[in-house]
């Protein structure tokens, strides 16, 4: 087994899907189909096919050494419980096998979440500058004050991780988080022990592509802290939330990783900021970099304790990054106006081609059919505008029709939107059971991080229930591409 550090874009060129030719998923097309589209789709065929053998041999060697698997398994355990992998109180829940994937239908899935990311940041400047269309995101009359101070940058989101199901090499976005997203620490290093750690270490002339995320992520905030005027070749990094959230042992992780590749960061809350001499400080140090965690809606909910940073990004004393016009960006409704000619202003045919095969149908509940909608159950998602972690999302075909039709009246002249349903990718996950591993099969989603325009790896999110979740007998996975095998 080895791995490589980068990926270079060119390797699975001659073998790769341009985004104007999207075909079904070849390892589920007959091969009698497959042989009349010209060599190269048979060409794919062998790569998948070969791809999904070797999947298929990590599968046997968990299940055909549960003593190494346990080992591993109880390994994992202790490593993650000593470096404090937790969300919230709890342990990370994670996986012994990571989301294995042929590098060149990861490579297409990068090309595709670059491009598709490109276009939505042209999409939220559009926004913002319609008024009529900005005042369809339903946002509060203060956050526009919030949304137009220019952060001294011109990208809508620096940090942003597009969430999204695949069928094949097709790509479906169905959410960005572009506010605050995290998981991309804990991700490196859960992969760092799966490259270590049985099976994957036994998968014989296996090599994989590793992303550093973490590093990727440093390195276009300091592109970014230069756009934005500053100097300073290591500036101070604060990570700005409030103390004792979910994520806030990945926030520490992060910090020292950081700080190993030599810029200073620590975590802090923003109680604890202060303006002094035209600078922000906290805990007696100055701060350059501010890595915003604290999600934009407490910007009008407690606008009040979060003065000091207002004024220092209002005023330039600090680079923010994500600034907080981002927000736009990851706002549910944004999806659901992609129809309108403004909003697609200044993009190019090929970009707006793009949105138009990866974004999930998306309408806005205000202005969808509302009979339609009752009558095609089966076929759609109601998703609050502004709901996180599966709160205030209702699905279709998992409500009786009584329970539908409330859900759409009910949601028809509020913040919402009315997304596409597609049912999600599954993974086989092993499972330990009483001395043995048992394999089931798990819905997932892709989650790619995009930092400054730039792919930084993904992670995957598996879970026993349609609306996936970690805690709901999921887990987080790295998103691991094979780049070789025998």
């Amino acid at each position: 087994m080895s791995f490589q550090t980068s990926f270079s874009r060119d390797l699975w060129t001659e073998g790769s899907i341009d985004i104007d030719s999207f075909t079904p998923d070849i390892e589920t097309s007959g091969w009698e189909e497959q042989s009349t589209l010209g060599e190269s789709h048979k060409q794919l065929f062998e790569i998948e096919r070969n791809f999904k053998r070797f999947e298929r041999s990590v599968d046997h060697l968990i299940a055909s050494q549960p003593d190494a698997a346990e080992q591993a398994w109880d390994a994992l355990q202790s490593i993650l419980h000593q470096r404090k992998v937790r969300f919230g109180d709890g342990p990370l829940p994670v996986s012994l096998k990571p989301h294995l994937v042929s590098a060149r239908r990861h490579e297409v899935w990068h090309r595709h979440t670059e491009q598709l990311m490109l276009a939505l940041d042209k999409v939220g400047r559009n926004v913002i500058r319609h008024p009529d269309i900005y005042r369809l995101l339903r946002l509060p009359p203060e956050a526009r004050e919030l949304i137009d101070i220019d952060p001294g940058y011109e990208r809508m989101a620096i940090i942003s991780r597009p969430d999204m199901v695949w069928e094949g090499d097709r790509l479906s976005l169905f959410e960005v988080n572009s506010d605050s997203p995290a998981m991309m620490t804990f991700t490196d290093e859960l992969e760092q022990e799966a490259l270590r750690l049985f099976p994957i270490n036994s998968a014989e002339g296996a090599r994989f592509v590793r992303f550093d995320r973490t590093h990727t992520l440093l390195r276009g905030m300091l592109d970014v802290y230069r756009e934005w005027g500053g100097t300073k070749r290591c500036p101070r990094i604060a990570i700005v939330d409030w103390a004792g959230q979910k994520t806030r042992f990945e926030q520490e992780a992060t910090a020292r990783t950081f700080t190993s590749l030599g810029c200073q960061a620590f975590t802090c809350d923003p109680r604890d900021l202060t303006v002094e001499s035209g600078r922000l400080f906290a805990k007696g140090r100055r701060i350059d970099i501010v890595y915003r965690r604290v999600l934009f809606p407490d910007f009008v909910r407690r606008a009040e304790e979060l003065a000091p940073l207002i004024r220092a990004y209002r005023e330039g004393m600090v680079c923010m990054i994500n600034p907080l016009r981002s927000y736009v960006l990851g706002n549910k409704m944004l999806l659901g106006l992609l129809a309108l000619e403004e909003v697609l202003e200044g993009l190019s045919e090929r970009q707006r081609h793009v949105l138009a095969k990866m974004v999930l149908p998306t309408r806005v509940m205000e202005l969808a059919d509302v009979d339609q909608l009752v009558r095609e159950k089966n076929g759609w998602v109601l998703k609050g505008a502004f709901g996180h972690g599966g709160n205030e999302v209702v699905l279709g075909p998992e409500v009786s029709e009584d329970e539908w039709s409330y859900a759409v009246n009910d949601m028809a002249w509020t913040p919402a939107v009315a997304q596409a349903y597609t049912t999600p990718p599954r993974l086989r996950q092993p499972v330990p059971n009483r001395g043995h591993w048992e394999f089931e099969e798990a819905h997932a989603n892709w989650n790619p991080f995009i930092f400054n325009g730039v792919f930084a790896g993904a992670m995957t999110r598996v879970s026993a229930n349609l609306k996936v979740s970690i805690t709901a007998r999921g887990a987080l996975l790295p998103c691991l591409p094979v780049i070789w095998w025998e």
